[in-house]
């Protein structure tokens, strides 16, 4: 699936799993480990532009400026996963595409943006969580088995090709002439219709709620002055 989805799996994931220090820590490995489960859905594989996705970055530099539209609209509602999605949509466009020394300095450099800060400094487990679910898209080419492992999971017939091929049979038509092909039509809307879904369910966990905990003021005075502890123990008995 697209890095947008992938990041927005990630960091939905650890907020659902934040509250708890031992499932916050099993937020990562699971974010990194959903990367596979998304990818064995089909998604337009055969297509020349996304078997050559690691040498387009023009790819990378659209998806992240998509993602940055989001982040406008969903500032609005929630501010703290705006810029968390703002940052990570910047890593896509930005920062993705390259060397692997590239990548990590770029990561580093967000996440360091979001540490400096200490209101941001909560941002830092969800940029984390969304960088690692797209770790595997690019894995060096000096590890084979891990590159093997992932392709092999990523790359498979998309369900346009199968809905063509279980309803009207061999042989496929020309690549020119799919696009205009009802069956496989079909099928990659379908699996674009998955990929939204999956995409869209994200993104309302990431917004819906409070990203960080709230501060409860201890030392703030109670105007009743009937029903707080701090009142109450104060309170001098006749």
């Amino acid at each position: 699936m697209t890095p947008l989805t992938h990041a927005a799996v990630g960091a939905a994931l650890y907020k659902k799993l934040r509250p708890h220090p031992l499932t916050r820590i099993l937020a990562f490995p699971l974010a990194f480990v959903s990367h596979y489960a998304l990818d064995a859905v089909p998604h337009f594989e055969q297509t020349n532009v996304l078997l050559r996705y690691r040498d387009t970055p023009w790819i990378f530099l659209g998806l992240g400026l998509v993602g940055l539209a989001f982040a406008g609209l969903i500032w609005r509602w929630n501010r703290d996963a705006g810029c968390v999605w703002l940052l990570l949509c910047l890593w896509i466009g930005l920062g993705v595409h390259g060397t692997l020394l590239w990548r990590v300095l770029a990561a580093a450099l967000i996440l360091g943006f979001a540490a400096a800060s200490r209101r941001r400094r909560a941002y830092v487990g969800y940029l984390a969580a969304g960088m690692l679910s797209l770790n595997a898209d690019f894995f060096p080419g000096s590890w084979h088995t891990l590159r093997a492992l992932h392709d092999a999971i990523h790359y498979h017939t998309d369900w346009g090709t199968l809905l063509y091929i279980r309803l009207v049979g061999p042989p496929l038509p020309a690549w020119n002439l799919r696009g205009s092909n009802p069956y496989f039509l079909a099928g990659w809307a379908l699996e674009l219709f998955v990929e939204g879904l999956v995409f869209l369910g994200a993104m309302y966990l990431l917004v819906r709620g409070p990203l960080r905990e709230a501060k409860v003021d201890m030392q703030q005075p109670d105007v009743a002055g009937s029903h707080s502890p701090v009142s109450a123990s104060k309170r001098i008995p006749s």
